[in-house]
C-alpha cells in the first residue's frame, strides 16, 4: 500500500492500562528513519519514543465510626506512581494493511509507593479498675522510592484502519536494574491528649534485577500525520 510511505510521524496512545487496578497508559512517538526521501513500499526503520504512567492517589478520605467504643480512628490510604521514559527503534514490515515490527527499547524509570496505615484508639477497663485507653492498628507504614533501568526486546502486530488511523497490539519481555530505598515509620498511636507522632524507626535499601513479560504491554490506537 502506498499509503504506507505517505506519512513520517505517529503517535499513539496506550488502553489496555484504564482496565487495571492500578490506572495508565503510555504516549507512543514514532518517525521513519529513512536514508532518502523514498520510502520501501514492504519495509521500514522507525524510531520510537513513549512516556508510561501510572498510579493511585486519593483524594477524598472519609471515615464514619459505627464502634463507637473507639475513642479515636485514623488512616491513610495507600497511595502510588510510576513514570517510565523509553528510547527505541523497530523494524516494520509491511502486508497491505496488516503490518508486522520487532524492536528493542531501553531506558529509566521510577516510581513512589506509600503503603498507609489505620490506627485506632480505645478505652480499655480491666477487672476492678479505673479505664486506660491504648491503641491497636497496623504497627508501621512505609515509602519506597525505586529507580532502575530497562532494556526491552518487543514484537507487535498492526493494522490499518483508514489514511491516518491504525491499531495495535505488542508484546515485550522487560529485564532491568534497580534500586531501592525504603523508608519505614511508625504510624500515630494517639493518646488521651490528643498528641501523635510519626517517626522513621527504620531504612532499608536493596538492589537488584527484574524480568518479566508483558503479554500484551500495549493495546493501542494511533494517528499517522
Amino acid at each position: 500500500m502506498a499509503i504506507n510511505r505517505k506519512f513520517k510521524r505517529e503517535i499513539g496512545i496506550d488502553f489496555q492500562g484504564f482496565f487495571k487496578s492500578t490506572p495508565g497508559t503510555a504516549l507512543i512517538f514514532k518517525i521513519k528513519n529513512n536514508g532518502n526521501r523514498y520510502i520501501s513500499l514492504t519495509t521500514i526503520k522507525n524510531f520510537r519514543f513513549q512516556l508510561g504512567i501510572s498510579g493511585t492517589v486519593p483524594t477524598n478520605d472519609r471515615v464514619t465510626i459505627v464502634d463507637t467504643s473507639k475513642v479515636r480512628y485514623s488512616t491513610q490510604e495507600a497511595r502510588s506512581f510510576s513514570i517510565q521514559p523509553m528510547f527505541g527503534m523497530e523494524k516494520v514490515n509491511f502486508y497491505g494493511r496488516f503490518s508486522f515490527y520487532y524492536g528493542i527499547d531501553f531506558g529509566p524509570y521510577y516510581s513512589f509507593t506509600n503503603s498507609g496505615y489505620s490506627v485506632y484508639t480505645y478505652t480499655n477497663y480491666p477487672y476492678g479498675g479505673a479505664g486506660y485507653t491504648t491503641s491497636a492498628g497496623l504497627p508501621q507504614q512505609s515509602e519506597a522510592k525505586k529507580y532502575g533501568l530497562s532494556i526491552a526486546p518487543f514484537i507487535g502486530a498492526k493494522y490499518r484502519i483508514s489514511e491516518h488511523f491504525s491499531a495495535n497490539i505488542e508484546s515485550a519481555f522487560f529485564f532491568s536494574y534497580f534500586v531501592t530505598k525504603t523508608k519505614i515509620y511508625s504510624i500515630p498511636y494517639f493518646n488521651s491528649a490528643n498528641n501523635s507522632t510519626n517517626t522513621v524507626i527504620a531504612d532499608k535499601n536493596y538492589s537488584g534485577f527484574d524480568f518479566s513479560m508483558k503479554y500484551l504491554r500495549f493495546l493501542t490506537l494511533n494517528y499517522h500525520l
